[in-house]
């Protein structure tokens, strides 16, 4: 969350020296600019794939934990 901060932050003042822009965001869905709901689908999509970073993260650990015995 806190690169997530740091590139919104950055974007606007760092310019894009392939296309010309004066913005640079290393990823489409970052770019409040291509969307016409602007930082509000920046901030879904960030919560989305955080949500199953998580999801996946979570189902890892309880997957890993399902059949363990305490020893006897």
């Amino acid at each position: 969350m806190v690169w997530v901060i740091y590139t919104l932050v950055r974007a606007p003042f760092t310019p894009n020296e392939l296309t010309g822009d004066s913005y640079w965001y290393p990823y489409p869905f970052l770019n409040p600019n291509l969307s016409q709901n602007g930082y509000l689908s920046v901030t879904f999509y960030v919560i989305l794939i955080a949500a199953v970073i998580g999801l996946t993260a979570a189902g890892v650990i309880w997957r890993s934990h399902r059949g363990k015995r305490p020893a006897a």
